[in-house]
């Protein structure tokens, strides 16, 4: 499980200088399962970065720790993509 210094490096990495703000965290008795930031691209228009931790909670499966991104265009979803996966103690892209 990465910690929460490796995990805001990613996030840092990822909006590359650019303001962001956590929107929401959702944490065990180990750490956080999930959190939420809100950012924009380079284009100026909304991007939400979500961290889920590798398990099962609530009924949500996640196979492998990840960082995804969602990307907006005039405030309408229309894509993402995974930016990173935590394996074997370490990030990939």
């Amino acid at each position: 499980m990465p910690s929460e210094a490796e995990i805001r490096l990613q996030i840092e990495r990822i909006i590359n200088g650019r303001d962001y703000e956590e929107v929401r965290r959702l944490e065990d008795e180990i750490g956080s399962t999930l959190i939420e930031w809100k950012s924009t691209d380079e284009s100026g228009d909304q991007m939400d970065l979500v961290y889920k931790r590798k398990g099962n909670y609530d009924g949500n499966f996640t196979p492998v720790t990840t960082i995804e991104v969602l990307y907006y265009y005039d405030g309408i979803p229309c894509g993402g993509d995974i930016k990173g996966n935590f394996i074997n103690g370490k990030w990939e892209d």
